[in-house]
């Protein structure tokens, strides 16, 4: 007699159903089920007379043991692996056990062990995964659940990890471009903290013995070397304080309005940040959409990965108006943070019902904007820092060595 398997699987309608039948092996269950245009969440050979199978203990969701947060890398590796994993035939609780014993990170894989538990007692994979909100984004929630309504599941997981590759090539080009004027500017405050507590003091007291008349510069510079040493302890508990306070004040409502609208009006720094953002919104809204998630609920979870109240509130006026039955692209030109080629882009998509490509061709031509304008942010700031060590390094060496020819002109 044919072996009998248990089955767990998501209909079109998005209800999950269980049972048993007969097939000659897994793999003519598996294509049994999917000929039935059914998402496979789990399927396993059942021994006549047997119990269903143990259902496995999983702690409380509320995350791992001292785990870290994964970044985009991570998920994009995950997504990746978990799409072929799902190409290759097998269920979705058997690919989640297997990447809970290979992922790099601890927390991750005892994230995904406790997501397959949650499967196995009977719960959706969007569900399982809607568990650790903390952990798990909240884009992946979605567009899993999406998957497993269409029974495209594979095809989403495999979309996630185009979103997440984009992010982290993104988050590398940044991090790139900021490292060189950051460790430039690191060398600039180390030069300063010498002069001021080593090199400015030997010379004060060699003019103070030789009785040598300073001129002003000089005098300038070494009153404010020595304040600084008097009262460092004063200046860095006020910077201190200064920041705690400016932290506060960007908790509060307005606080973080404020420091979104700064950081989008910033000099050299402000568009490149706004052109990151119009990436992230036209890649985040424009992924949900080609995975079938409503107009709507893409717009609210878009809205939430944005991290800019400024944006993020011109993007829930949009949704209100989408709401009323009127297109999207008026409320986003009317706001004036969204270029024209981006209201165009809208219009174009909304007009030929194709609004996720051209979100998607729009997300790729800002991507490469933003690398290529943080390449030659880099290029730019490097030397302009390195100037502006030298004019620093230059006063200073001035600023002593008068002293020191005024010494030899009265001999």
């Amino acid at each position: 007699m044919s072996p009998v398997y248990r089955y767990q699987v998501k209909d079109q309608d998005g209800s999950t159903k269980e049972g048993t039948f007969n097939a000659a092996s897994l793999q003519e269950a598996l294509n049994y089920l999917r000929h039935k245009n059914l998402t496979v969440l789990n399927l396993k050979e059942q021994s006549w007379g047997a119990a269903p199978p143990a259902v496995a203990k999983t702690r409380p969701s509320g995350g791992s043991r001292g785990g870290k947060k994964a970044k985009a890398r991570d998920f994009m590796i995950f997504c990746r692996q978990f799409a072929a994993i799902l190409r290759s035939g097998m269920t979705a609780l058997q690919g989640l056990r297997l990447l809970s014993q290979q992922m790099e990170q601890e927390s991750f894989r005892e994230h995904l062990r406790q997501v397959a538990g949650s499967l196995e007692k009977g719960s959706s994979l969007a569900e399982s995964f809607g568990k650790h909100p903390d952990f798990f984004p909240r884009i992946l929630v979605n567009m899993v659940e999406a998957g497993e309504a269409g029974g495209i599941l594979d095809t989403v997981m495999e979309r996630l990890a185009i979103h997440f590759e984009k992010q982290h090539e993104m988050e590398q080009k940044i991090r790139s471009a900021t490292l060189y004027p950051a460790l430039i500017t690191a060398f600039a405050v180390l030069v300063l903290v010498a002069m001021i507590f080593f090199v400015l003091p030997t010379f004060a007291n060699i003019f103070s013995n030789l009785g040598v008349e300073m001129p002003w510069i000089t005098r300038a510079l070494m009153t404010f070397a020595s304040t600084v040493r008097r009262f460092w302890y004063l200046i860095l508990g006020g910077i201190v304080i200064l920041v705690a306070a400016l932290g506060q004040y960007i908790k509060t409502e307005q606080g973080r309005y404020r420091y979104d609208q700064l950081r989008l009006r910033m000099p050299l720094f402000g568009p490149i940040y706004h052109k990151a953002l119009i990436s992230r919104f036209t890649r985040t809204l424009g992924t949900l959409l080609s995975c079938g998630v409503g107009v709507l609920n893409s717009l609210e979870l878009t809205e939430r990965v944005l991290d800019n109240v400024v944006m993020a509130q011109v993007v829930k006026r949009t949704r209100e108006v989408i709401r009323q039955g009127q297109p999207m692209a008026p409320p986003l030109s009317r706001s004036g943070l969204f270029p024209p080629l981006v209201v165009e882009m809208v219009h174009v998509g909304e007009e030929t019902g194709s609004l996720d490509e051209m979100l998607s061709h729009t997300a790729e031509f800002y991507e490469n904007d933003v690398a290529y304008a943080l390449d030659r942010l880099s290029s730019t700031l490097g030397p302009i820092l390195l100037i502006v060590i030298a004019f620093m390094v230059l006063f200073v060496v001035v600023s002593i060595y008068l002293p020191i020819f005024t010494l030899y002109g009265s001999l």
